[in-house]
């Protein structure tokens, strides 16, 4: 009776998965993220579709539906489609084969008890990091953002995995100096706590390090620097003044802190 049980309740999941409409998913992911996320101009259903990713700022409150998340500012993550596996579904795991943004497909999955994503590898626009940090929104940064990761997982209590997110060809309207350079951020959980490093690659005119950590209980904490390299001080005063305080005077040290 049990094994027939959990079959029937697999069944209907399959069903709902094959003609349940792709907005609903939006509508699901609207809530499981307080409206910081959802979907727009969604094509097929919740077994295989897909749609645009948006992201909403988090310096707006939204209610959590998507009515909500469009009278906000948003930015448009790209378009995402998925595939969802129905044998994982009979095994007790919500599985998704996941393209974005015309990269390569990769994995999520998703149990009792954890979410994994493993050998990801997709493109965002530049937009997300004012969005993600509120306080170097004036610096109205672009560039292309890249990210990578073999094995991530997320559980209540836990987060295991890297990622490693690559910033090229960063820019901004305040500087004459383009590009400003490339960077690496690598996020490394180690359990309770996302580690976070960025560093500066190559010989670019605009320097930025720092290390930070985010907690569930605590959220996010970054202390870090910008600097001009010794070619472009004058060309980057500007936009250095407006990403952050000068560490000490006449020091052309700004320190990144958030």
């Amino acid at each position: 009776m049990k094994r027939l049980f959990l079959l029937g309740i697999a069944s209907t999941l399959i069903f709902l998965c094959i003609y349940a409409p792709a907005q609903l998913l939006g509508s699901l992911l609207g809530q499981m993220t307080h409206g910081r996320l959802g979907l727009a101009s969604t094509q097929g259903s919740l077994w295989q579709g897909n749609g645009n990713l948006l992201l909403n700022s988090l310096d707006n409150n939204t209610d959590g539906n998507n009515d909500a998340l469009a009278s906000n500012t948003v930015i448009n993550l790209g378009k995402i489609a998925w595939n969802t596996q129905a044998l994982q579904l009979l095994a007790g795991r919500f599985s998704v084969n996941l393209t974005w943004n015309d990269g390569a497909p990769f994995w999520l999955t998703l149990d009792t008890t954890r979410l994994h994503i493993e050998h990801a590898a997709f493109a965002l626009p530049a937009d997300i990091v004012s969005a993600l940090v509120p306080t170097l929104k004036a610096a109205q940064l672009g560039g292309q953002l890249s990210v990578r990761c073999e094995n991530f997982s997320l559980t209540r209590t836990e987060i295991l995995g890297q990622l490693d997110v690559d910033w090229n060809q960063a820019s901004s309207p305040l500087s004459m100096v383009n590009p400003l350079g490339n960077y690496r951020t690598k996020l490394n959980g180690i359990g309770n706590a996302l580690e976070i490093k960025l560093e500066t690659q190559g010989d670019s005119p605009l320097i930025l390090q720092g290390n930070g950590r985010w907690l569930a209980s605590e959220g996010l904490h970054f202390d870090g620097t910008a600097e001009a390299n010794a070619a472009n001080k004058s060309q980057l005063q500007e936009l250095l003044r407006v990403m952050g305080n000068e560490t000490s005077a006449a020091s052309g040290r700004y320190q990144l802190k958030f």
